[in-house]
């Protein structure tokens, strides 16, 4: 409805640039995938669109990717992509998702730090804390320390992340493909 007199260039109510502003995304690397259609149901979002029109499904998720598709989720697409990667952690830890002082904006993300976000997110840490209680159908399950098991279980138990040729793979690096599947799972859980 505005226009910037100086550039010319197409302005929302707030006055920022219509051409900042998130969109709905057609990646065009997604064809065949196995997870394309949560992928694009999540471009039409406008979320994961740091690449334009390139999903990059087998790149590894870095975690402000990962936290910034949540905010985008939970504030709306607008609100999320404004925000700094220095905002995103920050916020991220405010709300109790990321816990871990060590984890960096461009670290890779593994399965089990995806576990802990994604149960955080849900509000079910406390739940996923108690121990001795939680059974998962991995052969690598008592590998993973007993106070994590909950996390990976809830995960299992809820469809939103599951193992690979009877494995978790708590210290796999998650591909972008495998954080959206899990987003969308993550929705169809809010929603039940």
């Amino acid at each position: 409805a505005m226009t910037d007199a100086m550039t010319g260039a197409a302005l929302d109510w707030r006055g920022e640039e219509l051409s900042l502003q998130p969109r709905p995304y057609h990646f065009t690397d997604i064809e065949g995938h196995w997870a394309a259609t949560e992928i694009a149901l999540l471009g039409q979002a406008g979320l994961f669109g740091e690449y334009g029109e390139t999903f990059r499904p087998n790149e590894p998720v870095t975690l402000v990717q990962y936290l910034r598709a949540l905010f985008m989720l939970e504030k709306g697409a607008a609100s999320g992509a404004r925000m700094t990667d220095d905002e995103v952690m920050k916020e991220a830890r405010q709300r109790g998702w990321l816990k871990e002082d060590a984890l960096k904006a461009g670290d890779t993300v593994s399965r089990l730090q995806l576990s802990r976000i994604v149960i955080r997110f849900l509000g079910l840490e406390s739940a996923a804390r108690i121990e001795g209680i939680y059974q998962a159908p991995y052969r690598d399950m008592k590998k993973i320390p007993v106070a994590e098991q909950g996390y990976v279980a809830l995960s299992y138990g809820l469809a939103i992340l599951r193992g690979e040729q009877g494995n978790f793979g708590a210290e796999v690096i998650v591909p972008r493909a495998q954080a959206a599947v899990s987003i969308v799972r993550m929705l169809k859980v809010e929603t039940e």
